[in-house]
Order: structure tokens, then sequence, then C-alpha cells
């Protein structure tokens, strides 16, 4: 019986990398452009207690083949020599932010007060992990001048913990078929997203997601709800971030997004992850009885598996390496979704860097 079960998990393995890879070749992806338009940029990015990463932003940012009208950085509050970093920047604006307002989340309310100070006729929003190529910026105005309202790109992921290179390929993997990528979907990605001034103040702006805690998704579909086009797409060949920093950033991080984010598709997620796990259970319990026969079968599943998600990895912008990773990875991730639903379920919310959010979905 666990033979076919396993036989019936590898055949699954097997359409998941086949729709995967039908998936992949529908994509549009950012590639390298000048852009020749008189559209003007104001980048904004939110900074709480992020020295370590600012540097290699700001110095992308200041690199463009495609000079932004301003950046702005707005210091939400940070206690790690945030502020006396970004005044050694003269071309970067700092903005000192307020106390956080009630009802709104800190990443929202930092980028509500940083367009304040803005002019551009479009404004880019990045986080301060992020690392944008020289004609990154380019070419992404170039195609959101022509095409939409608010323009999203997934970036390639560094990961360089093993914490990380065990749970972020698995982490975007199920993310990447629950928000597939494409020209008419209502998903975003808060690393990097590109929006027409005008549509943005017509949607409410940030205001009308302040309490989000997925503020980008919830943007996303605000813009969508009025009509206004929303393109997600590749930009791992000129995009690219750390997201998080070892296994306490990524277990808190993951713990505050990955309920709401797999939302209400949970279950699903949860039955995706238990498959993985199903070939290692069976070659242990394989090896305590010393079942030949069990240990081929679950060692061939578990090749054939390894070898999918690989490829599906590589896709994805990872290292095919990471794969070695698997088996804790599906295990960390396991328990960080199931940790994030239980504070959701049990009314005990989130915390990250140093706040505390209510529960909710958003």
């Amino acid at each position: 019986m666990i033979g076919w079960v396993l036989l019936a998990v590898a055949l699954y393995w097997g359409v998941l990398e086949w729709a995967d890879q039908a998936r992949v070749q529908r994509e549009p992806k950012l590639t390298a452009r000048p852009y020749i338009g008189a559209a003007q940029v104001s980048v904004i990015i939110p900074a709480r207690n992020e020295v370590l990463n600012l540097p290699r932003c700001l110095e992308a940012l200041l690199g463009q083949t495609y000079t932004p009208l301003e950046i702005i950085v707005v210091d939400d509050n940070s206690s790690d020599g945030t502020e006396e970093l970004v005044e050694q920047y003269p071309r970067v604006t700092l903005i000192r932010g307020g106390p956080l307002a009630a009802g709104w989340t800190g990443k929202c309310y930092a980028l509500h007060q940083g367009v304040e100070r803005t002019r551009g006729d479009w404004l880019l929003f990045v986080d301060a992990d992020t690392c944008l190529e020289p004609g990154g910026l380019a070419a992404a105005l170039a195609y959101g001048d022509e095409t939409v309202d608010l323009l999203s790109l997934t970036a390639r992921q560094e990961a360089v913990s093993i914490w990380e290179q065990a749970v972020q390929p698995i982490i975007f993997g199920l993310l990447n078929r629950q928000y597939p990528l494409g020209t008419g979907g209502i998903a975003a990605n808060g690393q990097f997203i590109l929006v027409r001034r005008d549509a943005y103040t017509r949607v409410g702006t940030h205001r009308a997601v302040r309490g989000a805690v997925v503020e980008d998704v919830a943007l996303a579909r605000a813009f969508h709800q009025q009509g206004y086009r929303v393109h997600f797409i590749n930009g791992t060949g000129l995009f690219r971030t750390r997201m998080y920093r070892g296994l306490q950033e990524v277990w808190e991080g993951w713990s505050k997004n990955s309920f709401r984010l797999f939302w209400p598709q949970v279950l699903e997620t949860l039955a995706q992850l238990s498959l993985r796990l199903l070939p290692w259970a069976g070659l242990v319990v394989a090896l305590m009885v010393q079942d030949g026969a069990g240990i081929l079968i679950n060692g061939l599943v578990l090749a054939w598996g390894m070898v999918v998600d690989a490829r599906i990895r590589e896709r994805q912008a990872f290292a095919p390496s990471t794969v070695l990773w698997q088996l804790p990875g599906a295990v960390l991730t396991l328990a960080i979704l199931i940790n994030s639903g239980l504070r959701q379920v049990l009314g005990l919310g989130t915390t990250w860097k140093g706040r505390s959010y209510p529960t909710t979905t958003e």
C-alpha cells in the first residue's frame, strides 16, 4: 500500500514540475532596456534599524543609468544608527518619521510620511534590503510607462545562511503557485512597487491599506478593484535582495507573514509541505524495520523529488544545491506556518522589529 502512496507522491511532484514549466513559459519577465520618456520617479525607502542593509541599497539606486528625481529614506524610529548613516549620502533625503499613528502598520506609516514629501510622476517603493541592478529602474519605468498603473517585481532571493537556503526556496515555491506572475494579477511584492502617482492618489494611497501587515498584496488588490492595471512580473535578472538574515529573522519574518499570505489556501499549503515529508518518513520506517523494498521505493521517490525540486529552484533563481536542505527546510517551514496560524487563531498577533500587530488575515 505504501508503495502506491509513494508512487502517487512521485507523480504529484512530476505534475507540479510540468505545471511550473508551463507557467514559467507564460510569465512576463523584465529585461534591460533604456527609458526615453519624460516621467520622473521619486524613490521612497522605509527604514527601521536597517544600518546593515541601506549602504548597498542606496549605492545601487545612486548608480542607476536613469537618475531618479529624488531618493527619500524615512527613518522609522531606528535605534541602530540608521539616521546617521543616511546623512552621509548628500543626494539622499532623510525624513525622521514620527511616532507610529494608531491603526497603522509601521511600514505603511513610514511610506505615507515619505510620499508627502515627493514630487515625482511615479512613486517607487523599495525595501532597504534590496539591490537594483544599474539598468533596473530604467527598464521598470520603460515597461510601466507604456503598460501599467502598478508594476511589482519579484527579486532574486539571496540565501546565505543554511537556514535561509533551507526555508526561502520552499516558501517562494509555494508563493509562486498561490500568486502566479502575470499581467492581470492582483498580487505584488513590497520589495519593489512602482505606481503612477495619480492612480495611487485615487486609490487612497497607503491610507487605504494602513492596517494591513501584508500591505503589498492589499495595495495591489485596491488598484485592481478600482480598475487600474496591475502587473506582477519576474524581475530576478535586474533586482535582488537578501530578505532575512539567519534563523531568528527567518522565523520571525515568516511567522508574521505566512498565514496571511497563504490564506485562505492554508490547508492546501500544509498538504504540499506534508507530501514533501512523506517519503523521508517512509525511508526512516523502512530503515528501522529493514525493509529492502521500502528502502528502494522511498529512495527512488526521494531522488526523483529532489531532481524535480532542484530544477524548480533553479528557475526561481536559487542555487540548485539548496535542495540538499530540503528535509530541514520542509520541517522548519511547516513549523513556521503552524506557528503563524496558531498565533492568528489564538489572537496572539505577531511581532516584527519590536512592534506588535493584531490578528488579521490582511
